[in-house]
């Protein structure tokens, strides 16, 4: 059986909780995990700073946890 987990992050400490337990889930026979990190549109005004700095916070997000979930 195919299973797919959505997974979303908020940058906080969950990486240190939930990242073990979806290890379980792979184990488990869960074949599919997407990690997701949604940030909120800024104005029209400064967006593309904001957005670049969004942009580089969750992908630095998302790479910290993808190394996580390859050591445990």
């Amino acid at each position: 059986m195919k299973e797919h987990v959505l997974v979303p992050l908020a940058g906080t400490p969950e990486l240190k909780t939930v990242l073990p337990q979806l290890r379980k889930l792979v184990r488990r026979g869960v074949s599919a995990i997407t990690l997701v990190h949604a940030v909120l549109p800024a104005s029209i005004e400064g967006f593309d700073l904001l957005r670049d700095a969004a942009l580089a916070h969750a992908r630095s997000l998302l790479a910290r946890a993808k190394r996580r979930l390859a050591v445990l």
